[in-house]
């Protein structure tokens, strides 16, 4: 099975820092199988069987279970993918993450394995916090995102619906009957 090696940074507010060897795999249909210590460094003893150390349908998610083991000893992952100020969008399935600037809808991407300074990151809890605090700051969007019609720029947003839609709707109407 191929396999990615990456090595994650964690620490502690005391300025302890471990370097923990990781080795991931990605797939559409079984999302990151991650693996931790000895297997890191001996991928020709990874197979399909071979129990995972932690996985998850996006690696965000996967380094998630990661972080729910090592953050009640007071360790904190020190990467992008931690950072209090950065969360990924929902289905991307790399390593990325989207740094989130309050009241601006707007995001950038940065990997998420970019290394980060103790005090830029936080824990999961804090960071789910971060994000709907985010969301919060947003201006509401009051009309949809989809263009007009051509001709139709002024009119009030609206449903259009669609011959095959109007149809379904006829149909169901005449099963009430």
């Amino acid at each position: 099975m191929r396999t990615e090696r990456t090595v994650l940074r964690i620490g502690r507010a005391d300025g302890s820092v471990r370097e923990v060897p990781l080795r991931y795999n990605a797939s559409h249909q079984r999302g990151y199988r991650c693996f931790l210590g000895e297997l890191a460094d001996s991928p020709e003893h990874i197979s399909e069987e071979t129990p995972r150390s932690f996985e998850g349908r996006t690696l965000f998610e996967a380094l998630a279970e990661y972080r729910k083991s090592i953050e009640p000893d007071g360790w904190r992952l020190l990467h992008a993918v931690a950072r209090r100020d950065c969360w990924p969008k929902p289905d991307e399935l790399f390593p990325v993450v989207h740094e989130l600037v309050p009241g601006v809808e707007e995001t950038h991407s940065i990997n998420g394995f970019e290394p980060a300074e103790f005090d830029q990151v936080t824990s999961l809890v804090e960071q789910q916090r971060a994000f709907q605090r985010w969301m919060q700051s947003l201006a509401p969007v009051y009309q949809g995102r989809v263009p007009p019609l051509a001709g139709h720029e002024h009119d009030p947003p609206g449903v259009a619906f669609g011959p095959l839609a109007r149809l379904a709707g006829r149909i169901v109407s005449q099963q009430d009957d």
